[in-house]
Parts: C-alpha cells; sequence; structure tokens
C-alpha cells in the first residue's frame, strides 16, 4: 500500500505542480536559458575573429555549445518512466522519438515539405546504420543541422509542432516564451561554416557537463605590446568582412528561393489538373523556371564571389 501511494505521488494523478515547483521550474528554465544564449554569443564572437569565419572540429567552446542544446531538448521531456511503473527505454530513445514524432506529425499534415533540409537531415541519420544508439543520433543530428545552417529550422519546426504538448511538459523550456530568444540566436550561426565529426565514437564520448568559467571574465586593458602582436591590416580585414557578409546574403537568398521553388512544386502537384485549365498550369511552370533560372544567376554570382575571395585569401597569405 506505501509503495503504490508513493508511486502515485511520484507520477502524479493530474500532473499539476505545487507554487515551490513552479518556481523551481521558472528559475531552472530562466537559468538554462540564459546559459545557452551566453555560450551561443560567446561562439559567434570567438568564430567571426577569424577570416574565414570557418570551424573545424569541435573547440571547447562548440562542445558546450552542442551540450546546452542537449539540455534543452530534455528539458521537460515526457520520459515513457512516467507514464508507467515499469521502462524498458532510455530517456535519449524518449528524445529521439519525440523528435521523430515532431518531423512525421508535421510531414503527414503537409505543414513542412518534404524536401526541407530538417526533414531531410532526421531521415538521413536515421538510416545512418553506425550510429547505434539514440544519443548518437540526437548529437549527429545537432551537428548535422549547424553545418547545413538549419539547426534554427530544426528548433523552430519542433517548437511549432501540433505533436509538442505530447511530448514535453508545459513546463519545459520549448513550450516557454524563452524559446523564442533562443531560437533567435540560432538563426546567428548562419554566418558560420562548420566542418565537424559525425563519427559515433566521437559522439558517444562527448562530455556531459559545461564549464562556466570561462564564459566569465573580468575586463582588463590591454597593453601595447599585445596590440602590436595581433595587429592585422585593416584595409584586408574589412574587405574580407564584406567579402563574408555577401557571401552570408547570398546564401539566404538561395535558400528563400529554393523554398519558394519547394513550394510552387508542391502546390502544383497537390491541386488537381483537371480543375485547372492549361493556361494556368503553363502559368505556373513558367513561373517555377523562372524562379529556377533567378536561383542560377545567384549561383553564377556566388561563384564569382568564391573567385574573389579566393584571390583576396592569396593576398593575405603574401602579406601574411
Amino acid at each position: 500500500m506505501n509503495f503504490l501511494t508513493s508511486s502515485s505521488n511520484l507520477f502524479g494523478s493530474n500532473g499539476e505542480l505545487t507554487r515551490a515547483q513552479k518556481v523551481h521550474r521558472e528559475n531552472e528554465r530562466s537559468n538554462l536559458a540564459t546559459i545557452t544564449r551566453l555560450v551561443i554569443r560567446s561562439v559567434l564572437d570567438h568564430s567571426t575573429k577569424a577570416l574565414n569565419r570557418i570551424i573545424e572540429g569541435d573547440s571547447s567552446q562548440l562542445s558546450d555549445f552542442l551540450i546546452l542544446l542537449e539540455k534543452v531538448l530534455f528539458h521537460g521531456l515526457k520520459t515513457s518512466d512516467q507514464r508507467s511503473l515499469l521502462s524498458f527505454r532510455s530517456p535519449d530513445a524518449d528524445l529521439w522519438l519525440a523528435i521523430g514524432r515532431c518531423v512525421k506529425f508535421e510531414q503527414s499534415r503537409a505543414r513542412v515539405d518534404p524536401e526541407d533540409p530538417s526533414c531531410r537531415g532526421y531521415v538521413c541519420v536515421e538510416q545512418l546504420e553506425y550510429l547505434k544508439t539514440s544519443i548518437s543520433k540526437i548529437r549527429a543530428l545537432l551537428r548535422l543541422s549547424l553545418m547545413q545552417k538549419r539547426l534554427a529550422d530544426l528548433f523552430q519546426m519542433i517548437v511549432n509542432s501540433s505533436v509538442l504538448s505530447e511530448c514535453w511538459n508545459s513546463w519545459a523550456i520549448l513550450r516557454s516564451s524563452e524559446a523564442e530568444p533562443i531560437i533567435g540566436s540560432l538563426i546567428g550561426l548562419s554566418v558560420l561554416n562548420c566542418n565537424l565529426h559525425i563519427d559515433f565514437e566521437h559522439l558517444q564520448e562527448q562530455p556531459l557537463a559545461v564549464d562556466l568559467s570561462q564564459y566569465i571574465k573580468i575586463p582588463t586593458v590591454p597593453t601595447e605590446g599585445h596590440e602590436e602582436k595581433f595587429e592585422i591590416d585593416e584595409v584586408t580585414k574589412r574587405e574580407m568582412k564584406t567579402l563574408l557578409d555577401q557571401n552570408h546574403y547570398l546564401e539566404e537568398r538561395n535558400r528563400m528561393l529554393e523554398d519558394k521553388i519547394l513550394g510552387m512544386r508542391a502546390k502544383i502537384e497537390n491541386d488537381s489538373v483537371s480543375s485547372l485549365d492549361m493556361e494556368s498550369v503553363s502559368f505556373r511552370r513558367l513561373s517555377a523556371e523562372s524562379a529556377e533560372r533567378e536561383v542560377q544567376l545567384w549561383k553564377d554570382r556566388e561563384k564569382l564571389w568564391d573567385e574573389e575571395k579566393n584571390r583576396l585569401m592569396g593576398t593575405v597569405s603574401v602579406f601574411g
């Protein structure tokens, strides 16, 4: 009898939190959101100091950032042991299934295009046979989305999913107002180019804790020798920054055009051809072809930009 009573109190009959629990959850959620945004800002500041804005491999800051994203996903997750006394599924498996439910449900309701990279990323990771555990798949999906510059889209899709309330508790960070600022910060990461490892052993051996000491800094006044040591030609630096900003603009423009083409194609396929006259069908096809030509023009411009960047990088290496 005592066992049944304690079990009922543990899992909760109505799922309501006491006032103390609500305060604790609010503080926990606020702290996690603040630390996550702080680490994202640190990753951006550290990476944009490099001329090429490329992240090669896992740095300590990037590892901390990915750890915190995991904690955001796990925060408030409804695990199988909360629904039954006996559970043979780990929280990692529950989270991977929850992400899969969000992706598949949104696809079935045609709210997300099947060709959307965030959906393709989940399907791609799911099909990788060498990823044997759920946690390795979760970490691979985060890294793949970061490399594809679709990390913000992945979190936005989860937050907007109709099954969000079925997979996460009401006090979860993904169901609170704290989620939108985090997603907004993730959009800023699209200015970076990442080449990360998606190896099973590497994913399994990731740390579980974050050292916050490196993010708490005391302001100091740099000495003259320190400034001379890290002095870079300001003209070259401004030119490189301009080129990188143009590259980011072209990538975002291409992304918008590609999404527009996918949406137009999906609309054409979903509409009944019999209910459309030939003139309307021809007009839509011409619109899609025009959009494709515009994408090709942007790609040609991006190619010219790459040639100019390579020339400038050669100049930097000669005078460096």
